[in-house]
């Protein structure tokens, strides 16, 4: 174990779900549970039941009729996709939204991690590899090690962004070679203690590493995809860097989007312009 990850075992204030959260992802394991006794608990926080009536009603989930309240975002949506809806606005609120660091914008954090989870779902769209939600949350929330180690670790993450700007590398690689732990390890190990589905811990173990052994291998094969796309979409958005940056088995997975990029980014482009402020509100 590094410094890293044993001093954050040790963080008595680290980040906690909300307590509606942590009991959603509990009640998820037993197929008992009704749908009755699903909204009861999450209706005990309704600052989280605003927001999620809020994100279902958005152009993220694109349903034509609006959602009212809790038991029909239910029934329309099913358990999963709320528990989606759940987790999405639950992390988002976990962090604060004026985290200060030099090197650090909570800002472009949000709207990179956005703009990945549209491009996800929109994989998920065009492959029926994963629920277009699933695939939205699992991108929304890929990078929440990052933030982790800003707020709870700034110095060594200052080293890791001084090597970056120094080296030209890849935050992961800067984080392995300076800290010797990276944000995709720290984020999995928080996430296990928030009881998260294994599906989601292994794409927040594994977007940069895909060929770890894991549950669900597509998901993360889709969120490493998207966030290549969105990586290099300022620069020079083709097929030709897209590909280079892309772990084989995404690029085989993802041929047929990748080929067509052209035609269906831009929308997605504007959905992400308009999107990310979503995410910015308290």
């Amino acid at each position: 174990m590094t410094d890293v990850l044993s001093e954050l075992d040790r963080v008595v204030e680290l980040a906690t779900l909300p307590a509606v959260a942590l009991e959603v992802n509990k009640m998820l394991i037993d197929d008992s549970i009704s749908v009755q006794q699903m909204t009861q608990v999450i209706e005990k926080d309704q600052a989280i039941v605003a927001k999620i009536l809020k994100l279902v009603n958005s152009s993220f989930y694109g349903f034509r009729s609006q959602i009212n309240n809790l038991p029909h975002a239910v029934v329309i949506l099913g358990f999963k996709a709320l528990h989606n809806a759940v987790l999405s606005v639950a992390v988002n609120q976990t962090f604060p939204k004026d985290l200060k660091c030099e090197s650090f914008s909570i800002v472009d954090f949000w709207f990179h991690s956005v703009a990945v989870a549209l491009v996800a779902q929109k994989f998920a769209e065009q492959t029926n590899l994963c629920e277009p939600e699933e695939a939205f949350t699992a991108g929304l929330l890929h990078d929440i090690g990052k933030v982790i180690l800003v707020q709870y670790f700034p110095k060594e993450f200052s080293l890791v962004w001084q090597e970056q700007q120094e080296s030209g590398c890849t935050s992961f690689t800067a984080e392995k070679k300076i800290i010797e732990v990276s944000h995709c390890q720290i984020a999995s190990r928080v996430a296990r203690k928030w009881l998260l589905p294994e599906s989601l811990l292994d794409v927040l173990r594994c977007h940069h590493d895909t060929d770890k052994k894991q549950e669900n291998p597509d998901l993360t094969l889709l969120v490493h995809g998207a966030d290549v796309v969105v990586n290099i979409w300022k620069k020079n958005l083709s097929e030709k860097p897209v590909l280079k940056s892309m772990a084989p088995d995404a690029k085989l997975l993802l041929a047929t989007s990748l080929k067509t990029m052209r035609e269906w980014f831009p929308p997605v482009v504007e959905e992400i312009q308009k999107a990310h402020a979503f995410f910015l509100e308290e």
